[in-house]
């Protein structure tokens, strides 16, 4: 239509009405090309916002399941203080109802953790890094939606600490399952309970068994120092999420 009109100007050498049809042709041409990057802008823009909202999440998922493996090693360590050391008071302010609902262990919710050093020796947990989002984005390609060199740098290198704490919990892991053998080889199931004296007495008499425990102990220690450095990380990355959020 308009090709046919300017035509017709050009024949009749109308030429301010030629110029007007440019005009309109370049105009329609320019707000459809703005439209098209407004709308390119909105798409990019509530992507952006969901994906800092999904890492917000994930993050906050991971600072709840650092504090509950801290939890589990710092009952670790506390459990090597009373048994080297005889410091009751350190195993007994520990909570021990979720574990004992979970492994279905003698006495139930009324079991007390310095009857079933056995099963907090022999358990260990490991960190998930809840990072889903962050690899969806790295493998989509779409990481550059986000916009922010510093948030972009920070992720990356949160995400690359945790193949560091993976590394340790496999050890932790490891240590916790060769106990429970040793356990078992004595024949002591680590759900039974078991008094504290009683353990006393098999480990005078299984000096290697004591040693994997003092180990075990040592071992929660150092996964607890990691914790509290990969904590302090998740909540600088967490606060760089929501300053971009604003």
């Amino acid at each position: 239509m308009i090709l046919r009109r300017i035509t017709e100007h050009v024949k009749a050498q109308n030429w301010t009405a030629v110029a007007l049809d440019f005009l309109i042709v370049v105009v329609g041409v320019f707000i459809g090309i703005q439209v098209s990057n407004w709308n390119e802008v909105r798409i990019e823009g509530e992507s952006k916002a969901r994906y800092l909202e999904e890492l917000a999440l994930d993050l906050e998922m991971a600072l709840a399941e650092i504090d509950e493996t801290n939890a589990h090693a710092q009952m670790r360590v506390d459990a090597g203080l009373f048994l080297f050391e005889g410091k009751e008071e350190a195993i007994a302010k520990h909570d021990f109802r979720r574990m004992a609902q979970m492994f279905s262990v003698d006495n139930g919710e009324h079991a007390k953790p310095v009857e079933h050093l056995p099963l907090i020796f022999s358990t260990a947990r490991v960190v998930d890094e809840h990072g889903a989002t962050y690899q969806e984005l790295v493998s989509t390609g779409n990481i550059s939606v986000l916009r922010d060199r510093s948030l972009v740098r920070g992720l990356s290198e949160y995400y690359s600490r945790y193949q560091e704490i993976q590394t340790g919990d496999e050890w932790n892991w490891k240590s916790s399952h060769e106990i429970k053998l040793k356990f078992q080889a004595r024949g002591i199931a680590f759900t039974k309970a078991i008094p504290a004296q009683e353990l006393v007495a098999i480990l005078e008499d299984d000096p290697l068994l004591e040693a994997s425990l003092v180990d075990a102990a040592k071992l929660s220690q150092w996964q607890i120092n990691r914790l509290s450095q990969l904590r302090s990380a998740t909540e600088a990355v967490l606060a760089l999420l929501k300053e971009a959020q604003q």
